[in-house]
């Protein structure tokens, strides 16, 4: 059985240009005749050296234009998964349009922006993500998976706060104050500190001040005109 791969290049350009002719001419985009194009446009694609795709798509002599072929082999590619996204949403695949399938691949995640994020990040060549749509993804994920962490941190410090506020209240309200220097001494000896009175520690301070010294002399020694310092 012959398939659009054994059809000779000039058949494809052909049948391309007059499926796509019936598109342009019919009110209603035509979503299978358009996954139709897609299959030749790939098999058309497939004799072009990876990287000359979009650079050699205007020497084939097409009347699509690269973006519409674009948007046609990317639903193609997500075929399957774009009718199980109309199944989840009680959509007929059959029903839908060129359009439709479209925003519903792009709008997969629930992002508005998907619609164009989703172009920009298809490869030229093969419909695969480039370097740079891959580093630029990449970079956006850690940015928002570092928010996300900042986010936690800050929850995560709120919540310590409160848990010592509490538990510094019920132990005031609990214990005498000659339990709680018991406890404050236990704690800091676990912790490897050594607690000082705020009286003790002002004295200390005072005694550890640097003393200023006595500015150097510069009197001159009789006889010589040199200074003493």
């Amino acid at each position: 059985m012959n398939t659009v791969y054994d059809l000779s290049s000039d058949d494809l350009k052909k049948q391309i240009n007059d499926d796509y002719a019936v598109i342009l001419n019919s009110e209603r985009a035509n979503l299978p005749r358009a996954l139709v194009i897609a299959e030749k446009l790939n098999a058309l694609r497939a004799r072009v050296k990876r990287g000359e795709w979009k650079t050699k798509f205007p020497e084939h002599g097409l009347n699509i234009s690269y973006e519409t072929a674009s948007v046609y082999l990317r639903i193609w590619e997500h075929w399957p998964e774009i009718q199980q996204l109309a199944a989840e949403k009680s959509v007929d695949p059959t029903l839908l349009t060129i359009d439709g399938a479209r925003e519903l691949w792009a709008r997969r995640k629930g992002d508005p922006a998907a619609a164009t994020t989703d172009e920009e990040e298809t490869d030229d060549d093969d419909g695969k993500p480039t370097v740079e749509a891959m580093e630029k993804k990449q970079a956006a994920n850690a940015e928002e998976e570092a928010a996300e962490l900042e986010d936690e941190d800050v929850n995560l410090a709120a919540q310590r706060r409160e848990r010592v506020d509490e538990t510094f209240e019920d132990l005031v309200r609990t214990y005498p104050q000659d339990e709680l220097l018991d406890l404050t001494q236990r704690l800091a000896k676990h912790l490897g500190m050594t607690l000082v009175l705020e009286d003790t520690w002002d004295a200390l301070k005072d005694v550890m001040k640097p003393t200023t010294p006595p500015p150097p002399s510069t009197s001159s020694e009789p006889g010589t005109g040199l200074r003493r310092i």
